[in-house]
């Protein structure tokens, strides 16, 4: 961190390779932090943060570059292992949210956005913790992909329907069915 802010001082540009160094090493000590006390919910709330940030330096460097692509797979694993930690962590479920709708409408993988909403919004939040806010949150960044998907369209209609709105129940049920 205090790299960062030498750099910005200096109004020297940080590369994508420093960003991702600076990345590993946050993350590094995150983790050095819940082995020492795995209930440290500041530290899981981090942790997402530190894992997009890591995950936006390698777009940025493959953009440059044209080097490997960002890894959206560990950026996913991150991101559960801090929900899996601490599920009712509002800021954790906020960010997390917030990371996936910008990769929605930023050109990341469709499939892989959907999977990963479907499986935390409703397989976890809805069907596990009948959580149905914080699933139609999760559910709702998959549909800004723009990629017609009919599970999650069931899922949004079954969940729409439950918490009272056969409206749009209805629309999701009709985009299911194309």
């Amino acid at each position: 961190y205090d790299e960062v802010l030498q750099a910005k001082d200096k109004k020297a540009a940080i590369t994508p390779d420093e960003k991702i160094a600076l990345a590993d090493s946050m993350e590094a000590h995150i983790l050095r932090a819940v082995a020492i006390n795995p209930n440290y919910g500041a530290a899981w709330q981090m942790l997402p943060g530190v894992s997009f940030a890591r995950f936006d330096a390698q777009r940025e460097r493959q953009q440059k570059s044209g080097g490997a692509g960002p890894q959206m797979d560990r950026l996913f694993n991150d991101f559960n292992e801090a929900i899996d930690k601490a599920p009712n962590n509002t800021e954790i479920k906020r960010f997390t949210v917030s990371y996936v709708e910008y990769l929605a409408t930023s050109g990341g993988n469709p499939n892989k956005i959907i999977a990963f909403c479907y499986n935390q919004g409703y397989e976890r939040y809805y069907k596990k913790m009948g959580d149905a806010q914080t699933a139609l949150k999760f559910l709702e960044a998959a549909v800004r992909t723009q990629n017609e998907d009919e599970r999650l369209f069931n899922a949004l209609a079954e969940i729409y329907q439950k918490t009272g709105n056969a409206a749009k129940a209805q629309e999701m049920l009709q985009r299911a069915a194309v």
